[in-house]
């Protein structure tokens, strides 16, 4: 039925480019991100009784999608649902059937997938120390370990994890301490390459390379002038190898 040869357990219909859409999927287990043909990009879970963190998923990513719909499929051979999430809320249900409305929305369930995790990421977390940023984070010390580095810099603190993505992370952790937040994801040494700046809890725009043009978020032309991936990451104190990156 799809690209893990799994039946899946639900799905997340977002109008995301899949590399997008990817960076919230972290490390899940039996998770995939699935182009579609259209604006919308799915992801896939297929992991029996995962249902409940689905809705935690859907409500980030639909916060971050504010202009459009967000869908959250459930499969269940005893409920098959349809729900549907705008700015953060599900705000309805619809009777389709999920397997038709992925189709309608041009995400096929059968097309090429991408593995989560592909996407090396850091958070730079400005003028605060590891102990916040710990601390906004859920811990009570500050970890160095494969699935959580939280580490001081030049500009305050960054944090990333060998263990998947930390994008899921950035929202609260920029409600939580009210500061500039920028999120620096890369795949293929610096040749997609992503840098999203919020401040005080609030998206104020992302830089691309390419340009997916990612609603709804505005397009920066540069990160506090620089555009080399190198040069962003260097002039906010993330060492290049966590990155994946030359000079």
């Amino acid at each position: 039925m799809m690209a893990s040869r799994s039946h899946p357990t639900w799905a997340i219909l977002a109008a995301l480019p899949a590399e997008k859409l990817a960076e919230y999927a972290g490390d899940l287990p039996s998770t995939e991100v699935m182009r579609g043909s259209g604006k919308y990009s799915t992801l896939v879970n297929s992991l029996p009784g995962s249902e409940g963190l689905d809705q935690t998923l859907t409500e980030r990513i639909s916060a971050a999608c504010p202009r459009s719909e967000v869908f959250l499929l459930r499969f269940r051979e005893d409920l098959e649902v349809v729900w549907v999430y705008k700015k953060g809320i599900r705000v309805r249900e619809r009777p389709d059937d999920p397997w038709k409305l992925a189709r309608d929305l041009g995400c096929v369930l059968r097309e090429e997938a991408l593995p989560s995790g592909v996407t090396s990421s850091v958070c730079v977390v400005i003028g605060r120390t590891p102990e916040q940023v710990a601390k906004a984070l859920g811990f009570k010390e500050v970890p160095d370990s494969e699935a959580m580095h939280i580490r001081p810099s030049p500009s305050g603190t960054y944090f990333y994890s060998e263990k998947g993505n930390v994008a899921v992370f950035v929202d609260d952790v920029a409600s939580a301490l009210d500061v500039r937040v920028y999120l620096l994801s890369a795949r293929n040494g610096g040749a997609e390459f992503s840098c999203s700046v919020l401040e005080d809890g609030k998206d104020v725009g992302v830089y691309e390379i390419p340009v997916f043009r990612s609603a709804p978020l505005s397009q920066l032309q540069s990160v506090d002038g620089k555009t080399a991936p190198a040069e962003i990451a260097t002039a906010l104190g993330v060492p290049l190898e966590i990155l994946g990156l030359e000079q």
